[in-house]
């Protein structure tokens, strides 16, 4: 009997173990299949939909959808214009920038910094530099590793948010906001610190981690305008030190504080950032910042939604931080209109937070059986907002994949086979 019982659990978990083998070959298969054959956006929203059922691995889950994403955006002409010629690819000045490292000695690289920082920011010269002047990286090797380490980054940040729900954070955060696909388009020095920001604040909030204050504290070395986040980062974790961060009050206090002070300050720190030889961040603030109206209602909107969802409901550290940054932000924005452009600068890739900010914030307070309705909702609409833009030719967007954005078909294979 005994032998008998053995020989049935050994039977058992040899079947067991087979299974998860077979499910683990099965998802995996699916995950590159649906990016090979399909629009990268349409295959994210095919697997969100059986991330029920099926888990790729974590290799093949951040891998895949990183190269495809790559490719997709690659895949497009260089120093284009659109909105009717009012808006330019910024990309074509990181190629000046990257072509300026050659031969460049390896201290150069810091003591340019220490001489002009703006555009000099050593820890994103330095990947490139490598690249040009030991692996002789031409441009399109350039313009590609560039887009790969965006992407890589951004995907290895929402697994690490979430294994279950990886690849629904990852609709929410490229659907829900608009700038986010503009963003990663073009702008791509402070999306990559931006990049490197989330993962950090996801490493220390959400994984509790402390490697993620050290992500954290580098990104003004890959762009100087995270500096700003930096600063906001190291206010909330000082705050959330002491026994008012337990009550929801107190912390909106703190906020009204904090915009209060740099209101006041405003006229003081710009002088000083004169002093520094940041002419980059002082022509933001001398430009001319045009109509702002728009943006204004944007950041009130979320602003708005942001401040209800949090005073009602629960959220965790992370979610706090995202509410933390975009009320000081929009108070920011509407106190002074002078810095609309750098403000806009910021905002352009904390608005895509909060994409993510409100899945977790549905999972923390709702039903999970509601996830499939929210999968849907924000494909649909994203899909609509993003169909509109391409047709109208207001965004950057309608360039990708060699002008075949909506194409649903367009997959890696035929990116890399039909478009050459």
């Amino acid at each position: 009997m005994l032998i008998n019982q053995e020989f049935y659990k050994e039977n058992y978990l040899f079947k067991k173990n087979k299974d998860k083998i077979n499910i683990f070959y099965l998802s995996s298969i699916i995950c590159i299949t649906a990016f090979l054959f399909l629009n990268p956006f349409l295959a994210l929203f095919f697997l969100a939909i059986l991330s029920k059922f099926i888990t790729p691995p974590k290799l093949i889950t951040i891998f895949a959808p990183a190269f495809a994403f790559t490719l997709f955006f690659y895949s497009r002409k260089y120093g284009v214009f659109w909105a009717d010629d009012t808006a330019g690819d910024d990309v074509t000045n990181y190629i000046l920038l990257y072509n300026t490292n050659f031969k460049l000695s390896f201290s150069d690289i810091f003591t340019r910094f220490f001489e002009f920082p703006g555009n000099n920011e050593p820890l994103w010269h330095l990947p490139f530099w490598f690249l040009l002047n030991f692996l002789n990286f031409g441009e399109n090797q350039f313009l590609f590793t560039h887009y790969f380490l965006i992407f890589i980054i951004l995907f290895y940040s929402f697994y690490t948010i979430s294994n279950k729900y990886f690849l629904i954070i990852a609709l929410a955060y490229f659907f829900i906001t608009p700038g986010s696909l503009d963003s990663i388009f073009h702008i791509w020095r402070q999306q990559l610190a931006f990049s490197f920001f989330l993962l950090g604040t996801v490493k220390y909030f959400i994984s509790n981690k402390r490697i993620g204050i050290i992500y954290i504290l580098i990104t003004p070395l890959i762009h100087l305008v995270s500096i700003i986040f930096v600063i906001f980062f190291l206010l909330f974790i000082s705050f959330k030190q002491t026994k008012f961060y337990l009550n929801k009050l107190p912390i909106i206090l703190f906020i009204l504080f904090i915009t209060s002070i740099l209101f006041i300050t405003f006229t003081s720190a710009i002088n000083y950032l004169s002093t520094l030889n940041l002419d980059r961040i002082i022509a933001y603030i001398d430009s001319d910042s045009g109509n702002n109206f728009r943006q204004i209602i944007v950041m009130l909107f979320f602003s708005s939604f942001l401040l209800f969802t949090f005073y009602f409901f629960k959220n965790d550290n992370w979610n706090n931080y995202i509410f933390f940054i975009t009320l000081i932000l929009s108070f920011l924005t509407v106190l002074l209109p002078s810095i609309s452009s750098i403000i806009n600068r910021v905002t352009y890739f904390s608005i895509p937070f909060i994409g993510i900010y409100i899945f977790r914030w549905l999972i923390f307070n709702f039903s999970k059986n509601k996830i499939l309705i929210f999968v849907i909702f924000i494909f649909l609409s994203g899909l609509l907002r993003t169909s509109f833009m391409v047709i109208n030719k207001i965004s950057s967007i309608q360039f990708l994949a060699f002008e075949h954005p909506l194409d649903p078909f367009m997959g890696s294979l035929k990116l890399l086979f039909n478009y050459n």
